[in-house]
């Protein structure tokens, strides 16, 4: 489906022929579509030409020189990966910003290659991080603002510089089944009011915590099941180490090389981890 722009006016919705600018938000002029980047249109042209109920499919790499800021009016919007392409950074600063995004909004199957953050949520609303990963940057997901809830389920986010997750100013995190490897911080950083569920995930080898909660951040006493080994300063900070958690060698298959699932034998593995079901991003997929 390619994209199509109508421009009309008049009492009657009499349609002229005139030109309208390709920055202009297409608003109710027509119904949800899916487009392809880059087919259709540029990842960096997307704020300009996507309408609420949108899907973006990425189908290449796009390289950013500047942050592309979704606006409250272009959401709910779906952005879907191939797990194969990155959105990578030319320069500093975000490569993606929701401002006071409405719920259904969903990024899934994507790869993030820098950034600082990569991801950026602030105001209230909703955001659904499924299936992605997350690679280098400074912070990966940051979530600020009252009301916002940030959801991030089966991501791999690994080498962060600073924190991986961030939330803050009374923001909401619920964060399950994700691998968080070799923070250059926290694994997971809840400040200044913010709150975050955690279940089911592997943080490992932090420079920092594993989790901390500083300003008046909480962890919520459903938190549980989760694998926090390794981390340099500790698992937990600021905030009670959940019961059901524990401390083990998650056993990566080759984390060296960059392969994070686990091994058959590991202890977040479905069958070994207490009644916990799978821990971290992926199934086990080596023997040993």
């Amino acid at each position: 489906m390619r994209f199509q722009k109508a421009c009309f006016a008049g009492v009657a919705a009499v349609f002229l022929l005139t030109s309208c600018s390709d920055d202009e938000p297409t608003g109710p002029l027509r119904d949800p579509g899916s487009f392809d980047i880059p087919f259709d249109f540029t990842l960096a042209e997307a704020p300009g030409r996507v309408s609420p109920g949108d899907t973006l499919n990425i189908l290449a790499s796009p390289f950013l020189n500047e942050t592309v800021v979704f606006p409250s009016s272009t959401t709910p919007l779906v952005i879907l990966g191939n797990k194969t392409a990155s959105i990578s950074s030319l320069g500093g600063g975000a490569l993606i910003r929701f401002s006071t995004p409405r719920d259904g909004t969903v990024l899934k199957d994507l790869n993030f290659s820098g950034g600082d953050p990569a991801l950026d949520v602030d105001g209230s609303g909703g955001v659904v991080v499924d299936g992605c990963t997350f690679s280098g940057g400074q912070v990966q997901v940051m979530g600020s603002g009252i009301g916002l809830n940030l959801e991030v389920t089966g991501t791999l986010l690994r080498n962060a510089s600073g924190n991986a997750i961030e939330v803050e100013a009374r923001a909401s995190l619920t964060a399950f089944g994700n691998s968080i490897v070799r923070a250059g911080a926290n694994g997971i950083e809840i400040r200044t009011e913010a709150s975050a569920l955690v279940n089911n995930c592997i943080i490992w080898e932090a420079a920092g915590f594993g989790v901390q909660c500083s300003g008046g951040g909480t962890l919520s006493g459903s938190s549980g099941c989760n694998d926090n080994f390794a981390n340099v300063m500790g698992g937990y900070d600021g905030c009670t180490p959940p019961s059901g958690d524990f401390s083990l060698d998650p056993r990566f298959c080759d984390p060296d090389n960059g392969d994070y699932t686990i091994a058959a034998t590991s202890p977040c593995a479905p069958l070994n981890s207490g009644g916990c079901d799978l821990i971290g991003a992926y199934l086990p997929n080596c023997p040993n």
